[in-house]
């Protein structure tokens, strides 16, 4: 009799009975019953019946009792994550908390500060995430930068990870997509970004995988924070953009007021 939620780890690759991975921590904002709605749901929404990329009113949901996540890892990935990384991310992202509930900023401008933090640590639980959220193998290489707590061996020529602050209504997952979009050049080029992206309050990331012709990137590089060491403190200087999102498709974070409705 086949256990029950028996697949890959997201992680390490291995079949085994997997445990549920809240995506972003528990602790960190994500402990609330929440309704998912899928992506494909949405899109025939807006086609289909001429409704807005935030009202979502009435569309059929699943709801999670325990929070936004999935049953993704394997208990060893999920006990060592969390064990490594979960309690410096969970500070963190409080402390991102805090920050926007007290400078208040509006959508589209930028916030400079410097904080005690782990970078390595925090980094490598965010790239966890992204993991959970995509199948497995996202990649071989990152999950082995995962797995060892003590690398800093990110592929850093292959991937981009991009953080920003993000004050949006709408949690956004997306797994890994592929975007075409003309560069402005004036000579027909197309730029195509491939990026997957998480957005949960007070965070928004988006991991890059770098291509020719790459289109621009949305947030604030922190790949270099693979060079820091496992589990020591730096006083690190941040410059960040706040965003927002209205709608679920992938790299969108405009306004309700840059739509174009017709």
């Amino acid at each position: 009799m086949a256990k029950k939620n028996e697949d890959f780890c997201h992680i390490c690759g291995k079949y085994t009975e997997l445990t549920f991975e809240h995506v972003p921590p528990k602790k960190a904002g994500n402990q609330t019953k929440v309704n998912e709605i899928s992506g494909d749901i949405i899109i025939e929404a807006i086609a289909n019946h001429k409704r807005l990329p935030w009202d979502l009113r009435g569309l059929k949901y699943k709801q999670k009792q325990k929070g936004m996540g999935r049953y993704t890892l394997c208990p060893p990935c999920n006990n060592n994550t969390g064990t490594w990384y979960g309690e410096e991310y969970i500070i963190f992202a409080n402390t991102m908390a805090k920050l926007l509930a007290n400078e208040k900023p509006q959508p589209n401008m930028g916030i400079s500060f410097e904080i005690n933090m782990k970078p390595l640590n925090v980094m490598k639980q965010i790239l966890s995430f992204f993991c959970s959220i995509n199948k497995y193998p996202l990649n071989e290489q990152l999950s082995e930068f995962i797995l060892d707590k003590e690398s800093q061996n990110f592929n850093s020529d292959e991937f981009i990870l991009t953080m920003f602050l993000y004050v949006g209504n709408i949690q956004k997952y997306v797994g890994t997509s592929g975007l075409l979009h003309l560069s402005g050049s004036g000579n027909n080029q197309v730029d195509t970004t491939i990026v997957s992206e998480i957005c949960s309050y007070p965070l928004g990331f988006c991991l890059y995988k770098k291509t020719g012709n790459m289109g621009k990137i949305i947030g604030t590089d922190i790949s270099d924070f693979s060079m820091c060491i496992y589990d020591q403190d730096y006083r690190t200087k941040l410059s960040l953009p706040v965003l927002t999102s209205n709608s679920m498709f992938p790299h969108d974070y405009r306004l309700k007021n840059e739509f174009n409705i017709m």
